[in-house]
This record gives structure tokens, sequence and C-alpha cells, in this order.
């Protein structure tokens, strides 16, 4: 056995590893060094790349000289790096939320723990051979011990945090090797118990640097602004090795144009400070992420360059205070969300490509927050966050929800987190975390919290860390979730609160702000009521904001046999213990396809909204909910539509409304209140960038809004008789079979339904209009997991909703002169069990063919809510064209539609359906006026309501979708399924959240809705035509 037992020992955190410093690498020049290029750095090194891995599930297995030069590893396997070695094969691969994948019992580690070990030859560059070498691990989780040459330079724990050695006296001219032996659990995972896939490996960057015996080992560079917030306050603190040699820094401080701002130069010394005034500062936020360089050069004796270093200094003042959160004086809101390092091939081994996709994404959908959930990131994403402009809070790799959810463990289940919180023997750890972080991390402007970690209790360690981050890095407030009220943090951060209980919260007297920090939970079909959470932040100053959960799904990339891709998720890879599908909780996919809720999320956070004032005579208003920025650089784009046809449009492209105020304009439109005929006027809204950006193209869009301009009718037109007459009607025993002039048509009155409808010859229906209660369930209707006792889904099921059975109780059929009339009265319930609805459907067949269809549905049992009220109808092969008037593109439900506005969308069946990993409800369309389905030749059925109605329109059935645990599940059916529902309830976000709100259920009561079914051939603005006239409009 080679491995030593460093990880077993709670008193160890490292072994001769270098204190965390801020990162700035050495360069030859000072171009070079602004540049940023490390490649070009001739004191950098990669050892990224291949290496040679070995995989031992117990440590008596490890060759006890593995890390000697001498030894063969020909046999050994050759992996990646970075990159975590589950996602490669080996191991178990395991998705855990709460639970420890070990007994727990602090701070015993089982013996049989899993051990990596990796081999890297490299060459050492010939110049380097007098100077200082250092090598770094940007990330190896749980924690390693590393040789160099066959010797012991060191041992780290602490993943999501670099490790640095000095390893100057263990390297030799030419071929050096450096083995790493990764340990898979150590003491401090008791620490690192986060919700995402449980991973191990050298997942972040590894490189070796070299320094000059007198080098630049630390920067702190402090950018803050005086007391007006006009003039920037700059302190700069060099922290020096070997200063004896003597020599001089250069301190270099440039503007974005590269035009000098300052330059002083001093001797060195083991501290060299600067400070400095700069005038009338740009200043640095979120929305206008202004970066000087502040260029460090060292210089010997003889002012000759040793090396230079460039930190990027962003001038702002963080403060809290009167309940609030300002930036440069300036009350801000957070839009946040949460971000895990996840790939869907990769895992934590995210690259810089992957960073730039996900800050690209978020401020093309108006983010300014992001938490680092729950670690703190590899540098580069602050680098992101600086120059493109984005909020972070940044939090410590500190997580044991295992054990605060452990009811064994004492009362309330926060027995034993208390102990660890508690216990002066853990305080060393808990407090290596936040130096760590702050002391890597301080320089980046974009930092505006530090937070103590995530869910762990709350205790005295805590408190130290707390302590250690006010006494060192005090410009900044901290935040931790489970400290609530305690005087250790400056922000009252809760999970998960509902809006009436944010209210209260707000209205609290309470000095400090209050924050979400953790909420909208996006796991499936969900993010409901944005809105309302908004106006609660918009209203009440103390509510300064959110971060929703979770920025990706986690979803492991993976193939059938047939070469259909999905996405795995807990349980998917044999692992017992394991929370299933609670990782698929994001607002992309594990590819980074926007999911709906976060498309409508852009729309409710955007940094301008629209407001009627009278619409009839143009006037609208518009508010700038930016901080700092005027609305100079966005052009507002409107049209008037009546329907669909464009009456007017238009563009304001000279707006210099200032933050956080508003504007009146007024559009050269008019629009009567009374109309010789029923109109529908829309006015749309769009607010898009009139330039480019660094994270957007000219034209990109910020925002979207729509407003009805709601209008009269004079007088009613009278409906006149149809001038067409049956072909031939024959009311039978078990059947009303009609016939007219094109059309033909069978009512099954053993089933109560139609079950053949056709035009001119072309079947339109394979199963006839059924009444539905039922939908497959989202993540938020079953709490999260399938079988919770305490979900909506397990109540419906209680009662059968799942399951309902029509039970004809009359049918009666009358005939008219222009039109037959079936009115079929029944009762719905699960079989064996008590009735729960009572439908009465009205089926009026006119001489025209069309089928006009009023359905009263009432509970004959008490319920809370439910899920739809509505009609199916299955249509045969080849029905694949849809064209719709009514939301869209995208789906949209009663607490999630602001994004989808009402207009005529064309696509496929296929097209319409939203995969989400776990199936469930999808592609609801609401207030639809009108749906055509429609095959190759054009033939089809036109839906129009009466008013409207909720559409969805699929090759699954709900039962499909309810059945299936994997989009591979998912078997499409030929026929065309079409749901024509008076509602749905809310989507709400009950996965890990408050409960769907009541004005979005759908409450059991007597329900009316009507709708026509109309068989016709498309042509274009048919449908239009159709609608209006068939539904009198």
């Amino acid at each position: 056995m080679s491995c030593k037992m460093y990880w077993k020992d709670l008193s160890i955190i490292g072994k001769n590893t270098l204190p965390a410093t801020a990162t700035a690498l050495p360069y030859g020049d000072k171009k070079s060094a602004m540049a940023d290029d490390r490649t070009q750095s001739p004191y950098y090194l990669s050892l990224n790349g291949h290496w040679q891995f070995e995989f031992y599930d117990h440590p008596l297995l490890v060759p006890t000289d593995y890390y000697k030069m001498d030894y063969c590893d020909g046999e050994w396997d050759t992996i990646p790096v970075p990159s975590c070695w589950q996602m490669l094969g080996y191991g178990e691969l395991a998705y855990r939320n709460v639970k420890y994948s070990f007994p727990v019992n602090p701070p015993q580690i089982p013996h049989e723990n899993d051990i990596g070990c990796y081999r890297k030859v490299f060459n050492l560059p010939q110049q380097w051979l007098d100077d200082q070498v250092i090598l770094h691990f940007g990330g190896v989780s749980s924690s390693f011990t590393v040789y160099v040459n066959g010797r012991e330079v060191g041992y780290s724990e602490g993943s999501h945090m670099p490790s640095e050695f000095n390893i100057t006296d263990y390297i030799v001219e030419g071929k050096n090797l450096i083995a790493v032996e990764v340990y898979k659990w150590c003491v401090a995972t008791y620490l690192e118990d986060q919700d995402f896939w449980r991973m191990n490996g050298i997942f972040r960057e590894v490189y070796i640097k070299s320094e000059k015996e007198m080098a630049i080992k630390n920067i702190h560079v402090l950018a803050d602004l005086d007391h007006t917030y006009t003039d920037g306050q700059l302190s700069v603190d060099v922290f020096m090795d070997q200063p004896s040699k003597g020599g001089f820094v250069q301190l270099e401080v440039l503007d974005e144009h590269k035009q000098r701002v300052y330059i002083e130069e001093q001797r060195v010394k083991e501290k060299v400070s600067f400070q400095h005034t700069v005038k009338t500062v740009m200043k640095w936020t979120a929305e206008t992420p202004y970066l000087y360089k502040v260029v460090l050069t060292l210089l010997d004796q003889d002012k000759n360059i040793i090396n230079v270093k460039c930190v990027q200094a962003g001038f702002r003042k963080i403060e809290v205070k009167d309940k609030q959160f300002f930036v440069n004086g300036v009350s801000i809101k957070l839009k946040g969300v949460n971000r895990h390092d996840t790939h869907p091939d990769r895992g934590y081994a995210v690259t810089r490509e992957d960073m730039l996709e996900d800050i690209l994404l978020m401020k093309q959908h108006n983010i300014n927050t992001v938490r680092t959930s729950h670690y703190p990131n590899d540098t580069y994403w602050y680098d992101l966050c600086d120059a493109y402009g984005m909020y972070v809070i940044d939090e410590a790799d500190l997580e044991m929800h295992g054990i605060v959810r452990d009811q064994s463990l004492g009362k309330n289940g926060r027995a034993q987190a208390t102990l660890i919180n508690s216990d002066p023997e853990w305080t060393a750890a808990f407090v290596d975390r936040a130096e760590k972080m702050v002391n890597r991390d301080r320089n980046h402007p974009s930092i505006i919290m530090w937070s103590l970690g995530n869910e762990s209790a709350y205790g005295p360690n805590h408190d130290a860390m707390s302590a250690w981050i006010r006494e060192h890095e005090p410009t900044r407030p901290v935040h931790y979730e489970s400290a609530v009220e305690s005087p250790c943090v400056d922000v009252v951060s809760v999970m998960y609160e509902s809006v009436e209980r944010s209210i209260e919260q707000a209205k609290a007297d309470d000095n400090r702000p209050y924050f979400q920090c953790e909420f909208l939970h996006s796991m499936g079909n969900s993010m409901g009521n944005i809105r309302e959470y908004f106006d609660a932040i918009y209203t009440y100053p103390r509510f300064i904001g959110g971060c929703v959960w979770e920025w990706a799904d986690h979803g492991i990339r993976q193939w059938t046999e047939d070469g259909e891709e999905w996405f795995a998720y807990g349980g998917d890879f044999g692992e017992t213990v394991n929370d299933s599908k609670f990782c698929i909780d994001g607002m992309v996919t594990p590819d980074r396809e926007p999911h709906t809720g976060l498309i409508e999320y852009k729309h409710v956070i955007a940094p301008v909204e629209v407001f009627e004032e009278n619409l009839y005579e143009g006037q609208i208003r518009i508010l700038n909910r930016h901080d700092f920025l005027d609305l100079s650089h966005v052009t507002i784009h409107w049209e008037l539509k009546s329907y669909d046809t464009l009456i007017a449009s238009g563009s304001i492209g000279d707006l210099m409304t200032p933050p956080q105020e508003d504007e009146m304009v007024t559009l050269p439109i008019k629009v009567a209140k009374e109309q010789e005929e029923k109109q529908e006027f829309w006015l749309n809204v769009y607010v898009v960038l009139n330039k480019a950006y660094s994270w957007a193209v000219q034209g990109h869009e910020i925002k979207r809004q729509q407003f009805e301009i709601v209008t009269e009718v004079k007088e009613e037109a009278p409906v006149g008789m149809l001038e067409q007459s049956f072909v031939e009607v024959k009311d039978l025993e078990a059947y009303v079979v009609v016939e007219g002039v094109d059309f033909s048509l069978i009512f099954d009155k053993t089933k109560g339904t139609i079950t053949s409808y056709a035009y001119n010859e072309v079947p339109l229906i394979e199963e006839g209009l059924t009444e539905n209660y039922w939908r497959a369930c989202t993540d938020n209707d079953q709490r999260g997991w399938p079988g919770r006792t305490d979900s909506d889904e397990s109540k419906w099921r209680h009662i059968g909703l799942h399951d309902m059975h029509k039970y004809i109780q009359d049918i009666q059929v009358e005939q008219g002169e222009d039109s037959i009339t079936i009115h079929v009265v029944s009762k719905h319930a699960m079989m064996s069990e008590k009735h729960v609805f009572k439908s009465s459907v009205c089926y009026t067949i006119k001489s025209n063919g069309h089928v006009k269809v009023d359905v009263t549905t009432e509970p004959l049992i008490e319920l809370a809510y439910i899920p739809r009220v509505g009609m199916t109808l299955q249509m045969p092969d080849g029905f694949e064209e849809v064209s719709w008037y009514g939301r869209g593109p995208h789906e949209s439900y009663v607490d999630k539609k602001e994004s989808a506005l009402v207009d005529v969308y064309v696509g496929t069946v296929d097209e319409l359906y939203e995969p989400y990993i776990y199936p469930q409800e999808n592609g609801n369309k609401m207030d639809t006026r009108w749906t055509s389905v429609v095959n190759g030749q054009g033939v089809g059925l036109l839906i129009c309501g009466e008013p409207t109605y909720n559409m969805s329109v699929h090759h699954y059935t709900v039962q499909d979708l309810y059945e299936a645990n994997h989009t591979y599940d998912l078997q499409p059916r030929p026929e065309t399924i079409i749901h024509i529902d008076y509602g749905q309830s809310g989507v709400g976000n009950n996965s890990c959240g408050p409960e769907t709100l009541d004005k979005y259920r759908l409450l059991p009561q007597v329900i009316n809705y009507s709708f026509q079914l109309v068989p016709y051939e498309k042509q274009k603005g048919k449908e239009m035509s159709i609608y209006r006239n068939v539904c009198n409009k």
C-alpha cells in the first residue's frame, strides 16, 4: 500500500501547501500581461492533457512504488485531465441531494475508499532551472497527495479551491514525473455534501509556473469610491518574496483604451502599498462593467524587467444600509440564478468555452446575479463576470445537508450538525474554506457578497468564518442562509418562501436586506408566478431579489442502442442510494437549450417595462428598470394588429429615460372603442439593442410585451339560417348517422361521442371527443418525486383522476331544420369508486358540417383543486401541420404566459412538443382562438373557441407521457392527439417551494365552455375568416 492516511485525519487540512493568493500569472512584458494569454507567458506550462491513470477500489491495492520514475505504467489507461473519473467509466456514478455516500459518523471515513492514481511526465523548460517552480491544481475531488520524481511533496483537501506547492527542490533538469493520488473521500467530505452528482478526479486545470527568487507573491487591489461616488480611491498592496534582493515595483493604471491614468514606482520591501485618487472615475456595475488594468512591473536594481503581472480593477462601492443593498450609492435589485459546474459529458470539468456559453446566455436573458452554488468556481468564471457584467455571490465550499437532515442524530435533525459547527476541532477546516476563497477572489469587482456556504445549520464555526472575513476583507457583506437572523450575516437570506411570506419579511423591522438565495425552483415544467415575486421585489425596498434554483439540468448524456440521445439522472447507473430526478431542475437543458421558464424569467425581469395608459389614443408609459443606464442603447419597435393583420408599425429610437424613471410616449395610432363589428386589436412592443455588445448582437430582443385593446360592437349582427341542408340523417338504435354535401359523421350512442367524421371522404377523427380531467403530472405536481403521499399527484390519484371511466346517464337526440342536437349526460369515476364529475355535452351538428360542442362539467365530491378540465380527440395518421391563433410560439400556462404573445403561429406536431428529460405535461397554448390541424393535402379540422381555450397537440397520449421515466420510453404514435381544454391549473414551483397560488388553481365548480369543429381545406387567411364567421366574431 502506497497511500498515506492524511485523508482520515481531521487535524490535517494540507501539508506543504502555499497560502491562497489572488490569481496573477507572471509575463515577460507589459503587452503580454495586459493581453492575459497564458500560453504566451514564458513562465507558464500547462499540464492539461493526457495522463496515465489507474483506478483502485481500496487503499491496500495501490502499488507501493507507482509514484517513482522507474515504475512501469505501460498497462495503465490514458485519460484526459481535467476530468472526472466516473464520467470515464471508473467507480460509481451517483446523484445524491442530501445523503452522504458513507455512514455518517464524523470525523470517521471508511477505510474502503476508491483511489485514482495519476502519472504525468513533463520536460522542465531549461530557463526555469534557477527559478522558483510552483505546481498549481485548480480543483481536485476530494483530496490528494502529490509526488514529484518519487518524493512526496504534499497533501491538500477542499475540492473546489486551488492548491499550490513549491516544487523547486523536487525538480530536475529535463524529464520530471508528477504522480498524484486522489481519494474519493476524506474527512473534509463531511463539509462537501452538495446537491450534485458525486464525482472525483482532477477536474480543473493543472499547470506549473515559475517565479524569480524575488517575486510578487500576492496582490490586493481595492478599487473603492469616495463618499460622493464620483472619484475612485485605489489602494494596492503588493506582497513580496525575498525583497532583500533589492529592486523596484512599478504600478501603472490604464483605462479600457489603454491610456495611462496613473504611474508610480517604489522600492521593494515586504509590503509595497500604493494609493491614488482617480478623478471622475468610470464606475463598474453589472450594467456598466468598466475595467481598468493595474499593471505591476517588477524591476531589478538596474531597472531591468524581471516580470510583469496584471490585475483587472473595477471601481465600485458595496453598501448595506436602510434595509437595502446599494451599489455605487444606488439601491439595486438582484435578478439572479444559482449555477453549478456541470456538463453532460464532462461533469465538473467545465471548460472556458462552457463558462463563456453560460454567461452569454445569462446576459441575453437579463440575469444580473449568479450565486456560485455551492463552492467557489474556477477563476475564469469571475474574469468573465468582471468583463461581461454579472454580480456574484461567492460561496464557500461548505455544505452538510445530510447531517442536518439525519433525524437519527438528535432533536430536530440538527444535533450532529451543531456538534460539527460548534466543535473547535473543526474550526480550522471551516475558516480555511473562507480564507482560501477570499484570498483568491478578493480582487474581482463582480463579487458583491461572501457566502459562508449552504444548508449546514449554524454554529460558532460559522461565526469564526464571518469574523475572519470581516477582519481581512470588510468591503463586502457576509451572506449565509442558515444563519437567518444571526449578527454574523449582513443580509437576511432565505429559501423558497412564498410571495405572501416574502411580503411579510419585506415589511419586517430589520435594517438588513431580505433576499431569497433560492426560489422559483426550476424543475421540469415549472417557474409559475414569477411576476408575483417581482412585483413584490419592486414594491418593497427591503426585498432585494433572489436567485432561481437553478441554472442547468444535471443530466448525463447517454445513447440508446439505436443511437437515440437521452439524459440520465439519479438511479440510472444502478446506484441504490440516489435522489432520482431531483437534479433535473435547471432553466436550461444539460446542453444549454433554454426551457420556457427561462424565457418567461427573461421577460419578467427585463430592465425595460411598458405600461398602458390610454391605448385608444396610443399612450404608453415606458419604465426604465436599469439601475445605471438610460435607454439610449435601446430601440422600441411597435406594431398594431387587428387579429393577425398588421395595421401600423413604427419605432422609438431617441429615448433618454434615466435609470429607475419612466417616460410617457404617444404612438401615432388611434383605435375607436366602438367598432362596427367585433375586432381584436393587439399592440405589440419589442425592446431591442440598437448596437452590439460583447454579449449580444445589435437587434437582440431584451423584452416583448403585448396589450389587448378592448373594443365594443355598436350592434351585434343577427345570425342567419344556413343555406345548406342535410343529405341524409339516420337516428338508429346505437348510432346517429349524418351526411351532408361534403361531410359525413357517425355518433356512437354507446360511447357517447363522435366516432367517424369525414370531409370530402377524408377521415378526420380516429377517436372522438372524450372528457379529460388528468394531465401527465409535472415535477411540481409530484413535489419532486413520484409517489409522494403529500403531493397533488397522490391526491388526484386517490380520487381516480388518472383512470376516469365514463358512465353514460342519458342521451337525447333532437333534429332541427338545419342542425341536429345530441345531448349526452355522463358521470365519471374510477372503476368501483364514487362518481367524481358529472358532464353534460351538447353536440350541435350543423348542415354545413360544423359541430358546435357545449360542455358543462361539475364536481360531485369535495376537491381542493384539479389539474385540468377539457376534452381530447385523436386524428388519424398524417395530420402533421398545425397552425393556431393564440399564445406562442412556446408553451404557456395560466401562471407562465407573459412571454408568449397572441398571434398566428405555424409548426408541426413534433415541434409543438417541448421535451423534458423526465416526460410530463408540456406544450400547452393559452388563450387559443383557433387551431388548424391538416394533412399534406391541406385537409383537416379547424377548432374554433367560443371565445378561447387551451390547446396542445402531440403524438403522445397523457398516459404515454405519465408512464414514461425518460424520453427514450416514449414511442410516438402515428395519430395526432389534440387537447381542447377549458383550462389547466398553473405549473407553480412546488417541487421545492410553495404551492401553486390559489388564483392559478383550477377550482372545482360548475364550468361551462364551448368550441366548434369545422372540417375544411386550408387556404391562406381562411382560418381567421371561418373563425370570425362561425363564432359570430
